[in-house]
């Protein structure tokens, strides 16, 4: 699906390791996130996608995702300001959250620790801590 005045895919990926993709979209009639592995040497996905519906407006798509090897999580960024932390090793683990109200664009995970995001003219930084209060990172 394409949506007008918008250049970017709705589909995104990373490397998990030497042989494993991560793969995002965004389903925009159903408003719904997916994300699967799929394995490069056999070509095949492994395991099941796992689908979530997101409350947003047809305008979103995921942004850019990130392997973290040190924590064994990948992070998927939405346009509209969602992110999801996903267990490497579990894909039906993650964790939703609402980062910012600003829109997101062109974006770097500085030393598994930092992210950098470039948006509407402005640049923000995100460092992910764990909050006891709420005990969750």
């Amino acid at each position: 699906m394409i949506i007008d005045g918008f250049a970017e895919p709705f589909v995104v990926t990373c490397f998990i390791g030497d042989d494993k993709l991560y793969v995002a979209l965004f389903h925009t009639p159903t408003l719904t996130h997916y994300h699967f592995l799929w394995d490069t040497v056999k070509n095949t996905m492994v395991g099941s996608p796992v689908s979530i519906k997101i409350n947003c407006n047809v305008k979103n798509f995921p942004v850019k995702c990130f392997y973290n090897d040190d924590k064994d999580e990948i992070y998927c960024f939405y346009r509209q300001g969602q992110s999801y932390t996903i267990d490497g090793s579990n894909l039906s683990k993650w964790f939703f959250d609402d980062i910012t109200d600003e829109d997101l664009g062109q974006m770097v995970l500085v030393y598994n620790k930092v992210l950098v995001i470039k948006s509407s003219g402005m640049i923000l930084f995100f460092k992910m801590e764990f909050n006891e209060d709420l005990n969750r990172k």
